[in-house]
């Protein structure tokens, strides 16, 4: 069977397509913990808001560098479609957070609780991801590379939003019917999934890619890969919360509960068929 040809090794390839192959082995091994974070994330609503200020500070930082660099050839492109007011996601952002911000005091008030907020502290590995980006929109010489950034994150926002977006309504009991709490994977009426995609990709493929070297090309294939791994230090930085350790020990316990039932069943069992006639 012939290997698969590295990424860099293949000039012709859609640059796109590049990124999903520099990108496969990352996704393979993806952190257990961030998983299961991620997965917390989406059933509970502290964490859950946390998630969304953390990714909040990012894309604030991608549209700001877009809009700092829009008069260069290699960035207009990706500028025009992640800060598109009909799909840039900052706003969406705060009506999510806002949103929750809501919801959360009403469950504590009729808890007997006082209204708390979610901190809006952004830990080490949120400031250095954010830092980074402010550093390459400083020079024109490596502005472009965040463009890499924009298109993966757009992509994962949109590409999985009608599952997440499942998730989401589904792990926090939200109203399947409406875009509350869940705007931030949603689009303007009359647009499509499948376009907003295709505008992305025609901006890294035809409009910035052929304006660059090989050198640059290969540049941008490998910054692809920082924002998969910054995004998983950024996830494992989200605190677990008093509720969601509770459901952990609580599914434990009945796990644990299964076990010891299932082995004393297969013991009786036993018992008997040994038993002397």
């Amino acid at each position: 069977m012939a290997a698969r040809a590295n990424a860099q090794d293949v000039p012709d390839m859609a640059l796109t397509d590049r990124f999903r192959e520099q990108n496969r082995a990352v996704h393979r091994q993806s952190d257990a913990l961030v998983n299961v974070k991620l997965a917390a994330a989406m059933t509970d609503m502290r964490m859950y808001m946390q998630a969304l200020v953390f990714f909040r500070a990012l894309f604030v930082a991608i549209e700001t560098a877009l809009q700092k660099n829009a008069h260069l050839s290699t960035v207009r492109p990706m500028y025009e479609c992640f800060c598109d007011p009909s799909t840039r996601r900052t706003e969406r952002f705060d009506r999510d957070i806002q949103f929750f911000q809501q919801r959360l005091a009403k469950s504590e008030h009729a808890k007997g609780r006082a209204a708390s907020v979610v901190s809006e502290t952004l830990p080490e590995s949120v400031i250095a991801y954010v830092t980074h980006i402010s550093k390459l929109a400083h020079s024109p010489d490596t502005a472009y590379l965040v463009t890499a950034y924009a298109y993966t994150m757009m992509q994962a926002i949109l590409g999985g939003g009608r599952i997440l977006k499942k998730l989401v309504t589904t792990g926090l009991a939200l109203d399947p019917d409406s875009d509350d709490g869940v705007a931030i994977f949603c689009l303007e009426k009359g647009q499509t999934v499948a376009d907003v995609r295709d505008r992305l990709r025609s901006a890294i493929n035809r409009n910035i890619g052929p304006q660059l070297n090989d050198a640059q090309r290969q540049a941008l294939v490998a910054e692809t890969k920082q924002v998969f791994l910054r995004n998983n230090r950024m996830v494992a930085d989200l605190q677990t919360t008093a509720d969601f350790l509770r459901r952990i020990i609580k599914w434990i316990l009945l796990v644990l509960f299964l076990i010891l039932c299932l082995y004393m069943g297969v013991s009786k069992i036993k018992a008997k068929i040994v038993e002397p006639l």
